[in-house]
């Protein structure tokens, strides 16, 4: 600051100083008013001296405002700001992994069980035929000895296609249920020894089993899946023959029964 805005201060500090002096001389003595101009001027000195400390000083900085992270235009809520994952979303991720596996191993365990109780239950009922046979002194006609064996081979086939997952657990039991019956129906049919049964027996098993479970087989996984009903209907369609006959046998059998038991109440009544 220059030395006239010092002294223009000073002056007029003090010029206001005697001002209030002459007004407060009214009521003051006279030393006491000439103190008013005096302590004026040196008011005005240390303001001159304030404003050119003031002006020296540098200007202070101004600090920029802080930026704000921004998120970016393509990340997810709750994304890390890496790109990775969350640690949530790991969690969910693993958490729906293990749940698709224990399913799947729950439904490998389901195939492997069911396709264990059809050969256990098969098992069983061909030692059953053979003790029924054996005790009845029951022998197995020879034209039943391939159905016999051709029915133990499409056992074993539909078991193993079953364990590996290439067949669900309704074709598998389905399968395994018409062989059991089969099984347990031909001792009864030596027995007997019908012709017309007998060939029609080992026809429903010879050809018309055998051309529906082979190509089936042979075909892919999703053929399979695809034309699973086509199998599952000539299953049904052989097990109702079987089912015709057997009501066939029961009928003759009544009649059997019924004509011994008039005999026998004609002959001793």
């Amino acid at each position: 600051m220059s030395t006239g805005k010092i002294v223009g201060k000073t002056v007029l500090g003090g010029a206001i100083g005697y001002l209030a002096g002459c007004l407060v001389g009214i009521w003051t003595p006279d030393y006491v008013t000439l103190l008013f101009p005096l302590a004026g001027s040196i008011y005005g000195v240390v303001w001159a001296g304030r404003s050119q400390r003031d002006a020296a000083l540098p200007p202070a900085p101004t600090q920029p405002p802080l930026s704000q992270p921004q998120a970016r235009p393509n990340q997810a809520p709750g994304a890390s700001p890496s790109g990775r994952p969350s640690l949530q979303e790991q969690y969910e991720q693993a958490a729906r992994q293990r749940a698709a596996d224990q399913q799947r191993h729950s439904e490998q365990e389901a195939a492997a069980r069911s396709a264990n109780t059809a050969r256990v239950q098969t098992s069983s009922a061909q030692q059953a035929a053979a003790e029924s046979a054996n005790k009845g002194n029951i022998d197995v006609l020879p034209i039943f000895h391939p159905v016999l064996e051709y029915l133990g081979v499409l056992e074993e086939m539909i078991i193993s296609e079953g364990q590996k997952h290439n067949l669900d657990n309704e074709i598998v039991e389905k399968s395994c249920s018409l062989f059991l019956r089969l099984q347990r129906l031909i001792p009864i049919l030596s027995e007997l020894n019908n012709d017309d049964i007998n060939h029609t027996i080992k026809r429903l098993v010879m050809n018309d089993l055998n051309s529906v479970i082979n190509p089936f087989l042979r075909l892919s996984g999703e053929a399979k899946t695809k034309n699973r009903r086509i199998l599952l209907d000539g299953l049904k369609d052989v097990n109702n023959r079987v089912t015709q006959i057997v009501k066939t046998i029961e009928h003759k059998d009544l009649m059997e029964l019924q004509s011994r038991a008039e005999l026998l109440h004609h002959r001793y009544s």
